[in-house]
């Protein structure tokens, strides 16, 4: 074993599954143990495949004009940022870079052992669930860690990301993954049931999750599954089944307001989020503020304040992946940005005339992916990040 695969093998098995738990503050922002051995697998990957001056082929033109028009926001607002901040919001970039350097790190691993990568994302996402069902037992709040910036969460799935809403949105991610493993191997008795009841795990422990995004994101997903695999007529039933199993979580497991799927305050935090970068946005709209300067362009209009400005995780993004894209990059990036999407789908349907189950799976992960970005941070959000970009390596031909 290499030392790239033996990295590869360890993000998954040790860094995904520990999620945000291994945090070292450091001068003014955050180590997250996952973000610093993705960036090292990164290095590792560029000195083994620049000896040989080879260039990746899959999707390198979109991923490098988004990630120059990163470099170009930022170049566009040396003027303001303070070196320490700039220096911290090119650190942020690396690490996008990184993450987006996973699919052609897992096209290639992929191509010596496809075996062990299907198993890598199996293993690796099943533990972020046990450990969230576990939490949800034994740890079912945050409240002795509010002083670190976390909310309260009581009752609700948050495993190790600290979070509902991500989490929610990963393992929603997951739960297609097994999908299209029980699919794959429907014909073996022994995987079928195996898949079938980590399946059923993977939907629990979404509902506790209690994040409403997350469950929107779900109900897209099957819609587009069903659609995609000529099931159109099992499209009301499912939703219809969806929609009753939501509303008795609701009813019959009421702990507090983060479980009250009526509940107000966070439709009107993610507004006011929302409004925030927009008005962000309209101040740059060209380059936008610099990615990912955000925290500091909140600070610099007067969204922030206090001492616990550079300490608080809301600072860091918007409730809207799209409007983080304007806010940061501007009008350009968002250019830049929604070509990188579309080349993302069309690779899907790439794989999919080849390999249409695949196929499906990206175009469900990604479509729906999306719609939970309309209230989440979520296409930036690192675990997802490195789910999403490592599936698209894996399938590419």
């Amino acid at each position: 074993m290499d030392i790239l695969t033996g990295l590869f093998i360890s993000v998954f098995l040790v860094f995904l599954p520990l999620g945000q738990l291994m945090r070292i503050p450091f001068q003014g922002f955050t180590i997250v143990g996952l973000d610093a051995v993705v960036c090292l697998t990164a290095i590792v990957w560029i000195i083994k495949t620049f000896k040989k001056w080879e260039k990746p082929k899959l999707l390198f033109l979109p991923v490098s004009i988004f990630l120059a028009a990163g470099i170009f926001s930022l170049l566009a607002n040396v003027m303001w940022l303070s070196g320490n901040e700039l220096f911290i919001s090119w650190l942020y970039l690396v690490r996008l870079a990184s993450f987006m350097a996973f699919l052609w790190i897992a096209k290639e691993i992929s191509k010596r052992s496809p075996a062990l990568m299907q198993k890598l994302l199996l293993v690796g996402g099943g533990i972020v669930m046990v450990l969230g069902l576990l939490q949800y037992i034994f740890f079912p709040s945050l409240q002795p860690y509010l002083y670190l910036g976390w909310d309260n969460h009581f009752y609700r799935v948050f495993s190790t990301f600290l979070d509902p809403n991500f989490v929610g949105a990963f393992l929603v991610l997951y739960f297609f993954y097994l999908a299209f493993l029980l699919l794959q191997n429907y014909q073996h008795q022994q995987k079928r049931w195996l898949f079938g009841m980590i399946s059923f795990l993977s939907l629990l422990a979404v509902f506790l999750t209690y994040s409403r995004s997350a469950y929107l994101m779900l109900g897209v997903g099957i819609v587009i599954s069903l659609w995609s695999l000529g099931q159109k007529k099992l499209i009301l039933g499912a939703v219809g089944i969806l929609a009753v199993i939501i509303l008795l979580f609701g009813v019959f497991h009421r702990y507090g307001e983060g479980n009250n799927l009526l509940r107000t305050v966070s439709i009107e935090s993610r507004l006011g989020s929302m409004t925030t970068a927009l008005t962000i946005f309209t101040k740059e709209p060209v380059f936008g503020t610099g990615f990912d300067s955000y925290r500091y362009a909140q600070r610099r209009y007067g969204f922030l304040g206090g001492n616990i400005w550079e300490a608080t995780h809301a600072g860091a993004g918007t409730s809207n992946s799209f409007l983080f894209v304007l806010a940061t990059t501007g009008i350009v990036g968002f250019g830049a940005y929604f070509f990188l999407l579309y080349s993302l789908f069309q690779q899907a349907k790439v794989i999919s005339k080849k390999n249409k189950l695949w196929g499906v799976l990206l175009c469900v992960s990604l479509f729906s992916l999306c719609v939970d970005a309309l209230f989440e941070n979520t296409l930036f959000y690192p675990s997802i990040m490195l789910w999403i970009f490592t599936l698209i390596g894996i399938a590419s031909p």
